[in-house]
This record gives C-alpha cells, sequence and structure tokens, in this order.
C-alpha cells in the first residue's frame, strides 16, 4: 500500500471508531498536516474520497489545513463534526 492509501486508512480506522459510539453520519473531518508534507490539499481529499466511497464515511467531507506546529511529514485528525438533527 502505497503512503497517502496508508494516510487514509489511518484517517478512516480513527473516524470510524469514533462514529461508531454515536451512531451519527459524519458530515466534516477536519485534518492538520505539516507544511512538508508530501501530498497537497488536494491529493489527499481526492484519494480519501475514493477511500471511503460506499462506507460508513461516505457523506463525510474531507477538510485539509496545514499547520506548522507539527513535526515533519505528520497528520493528525482534529475534528469530527457529525450531521446535526434541526429539531
Amino acid at each position: 500500500m502505497n503512503y497517502i492509501k496508508t494516510v487514509c486508512q489511518d484517517i478512516y480506522d480513527s473516524v470510524i471508531k469514533s462514529a461508531e459510539k454515536t451512531q451519527a453520519p459524519v458530515a466534516y473531518i477536519t485534518l492538520n498536516i505539516s507544511k512538508d508534507f508530501p501530498f497537497t490539499n488536494e491529493q489527499i481529499i481526492q484519494e480519501f474520497d475514493k477511500f471511503k466511497w460506499n462506507t460508513g464515511l461516505s457523506t463525510a467531507d474531507l477538510i485539509v489545513e496545514i499547520d506548522a506546529s507539527l513535526e515533519s511529514n505528520s497528520y493528525k485528525v482534529i475534528e469530527i463534526q457529525q450531521f446535526k438533527d434541526d429539531e
């Protein structure tokens, strides 16, 4: 498995565990990446869109932000937002 697929698998694994606890669909996932991360925001989003297809996270949108405080070549899921009931 190449590195970008490993990143997508890590994102998926960490988010799906949280989503299973609440059983609410995930709307947004915010991922921070280091400024020297080897893939662009667009590359990560495109690969994650393919990865999540037809899974419990298929409704989730990935937001990728650069965080200069992260160690070199690293990433971290920092927020998981679920759909809110408008009642």
